[in-house]
């Protein structure tokens, strides 16, 4: 068990900018309609670069977005790769 013994009140370190909360793990989240909308922008043939371009643009800018390109894919690419598990569970179970 701990006790508190001295408690300081100012941070050691800058707190984050308000430009930069959109970084924080805490902050970014990709929500269904997002990823909706970029599965139906691949399937007529837009990179998921542009479609995050698109999503950026919508939402006012990539600080208001709510997650990075680096989460888009990994977040396309782990749906991709759950197809594709689905798919061949349900190949080996016919």
């Amino acid at each position: 068990m701990y006790h508190v013994i001295h408690f300081v009140h100012q941070h050691s370190h800058e707190l984050t900018q308000p430009n930069e909360v959109h970084f924080l793990w805490s902050n970014r989240n990709i929500e269904d309609i997002d990823v909706a909308q970029v599965q139906w922008l691949c399937g007529a043939q837009v990179h998921t670069s542009r479609a995050f371009e698109k999503l950026v643009k919508q939402a006012g800018g990539r600080e208001v977005v709510g997650f990075t390109i680096k989460d888009l894919y990994n977040k396309m690419d782990k749906l991709r790769k759950k197809s594709h598990t689905d798919e061949d569970a349900q190949a080996a179970m016919t």
